[in-house]
């Protein structure tokens, strides 16, 4: 893993386990699946729309939607998960500093939210045109 996804792993896995959770490991690994599940959905749309000219499987068959999603879930925590791994990433930023706290604090919410919404609106931008594409004779 690089660097920066280390420190995504330690900032998210430091915070699940300062609040109260059962399951530290499902809340620091959410969230980055959320994402990468974005990330694929507007790979798959661009994919479909541009290539195929149809509409993407996944997003019309709740069914496989669902698979989708739980497979992604299962297959973060196979891929990210290792408590060997995660005592060492958390050993290896356990002494930045405020500053360096307070500008990784932002970086981590700038992947996540920043990642997201930038993914909501190249999707929406695929699909308006991937609807003008079609409507077209």
């Amino acid at each position: 893993m690089k660097r920066f996804y280390r420190y995504i792993i330690y900032r998210l896995y430091d915070k699940a386990l300062k609040k109260p959770s059962f399951t530290p490991v499902v809340d620091t690994i959410t969230p980055l699946a959320i994402l990468h599940m974005l990330m694929f959905f507007v790979v798959t749309e661009v994919f479909c729309t541009f290539v195929l000219h149809a509409a993407s499987p996944i997003l019309e068959h709740m069914g496989l939607l669902i698979i989708f999603v739980i497979v992604d879930l299962w297959g973060h925590y196979i891929l990210f998960y290792d408590k060997n791994k995660w005592n060492s990433i958390m050993e290896e930023f356990k002494d930045e500093s405020p500053a360096e706290r307070r500008k990784g604090g932002w970086c981590v919410v700038g992947y996540l939210v920043g990642g997201s919404l930038l993914c909501f609106l190249v999707f929406t931008f695929i699909v308006f045109m991937g609807i003008e594409l079609h409507l077209r004779p």
